[in-house]
């Protein structure tokens, strides 16, 4: 399968194994990459340096809680608004952190089961 041409959205990119994501994508062929996260400040800079790396435009970053639908739903309304589609997701966004427990089950499972698209 060929990446040449398409738009992706990664959550949880501003850092570790999303930002990775986001690279790999980019290197091979992703045309486009919302970088999806609550962190603005990594999330701001690494949009910078991928934009210098691989090209103006070729990243956007999005703040967005992902346990939160609304702000979920709107990263992909975002993404395919900024660049026309959207043909690949990775929810990589997830937390190993037992003393929150409750928010760590909300971001590593209930988060990835909520989303609904109808385009």
């Amino acid at each position: 399968m060929s990446l040449a041409g398409k738009v992706a959205l990664v959550t949880g990119a501003a850092t570790g194994i999303g930002l990775k994501y986001v690279n790999a994508l980019l290197a091979n062929g992703v045309k486009n990459v919302s970088i999806v996260d609550l962190d603005e400040s990594n999330g701001i800079k690494a949009a910078k340096e991928l934009n210098a790396k691989f090209g103006e435009g070729r990243t956007l970053f999005i703040k967005a809680n992902i346990t939160d639908k609304g702000q979920f739903e709107a990263a992909f309304e975002k993404t395919v608004d900024a660049f026309k589609g959207l043909d690949i997701v990775t929810n990589n966004a997830g937390i190993m952190q037992d003393k929150r427990w409750e928010e760590e089950i909300e971001l590593n499972f209930v988060s990835r089961t909520m989303f609904h698209c109808d385009w």
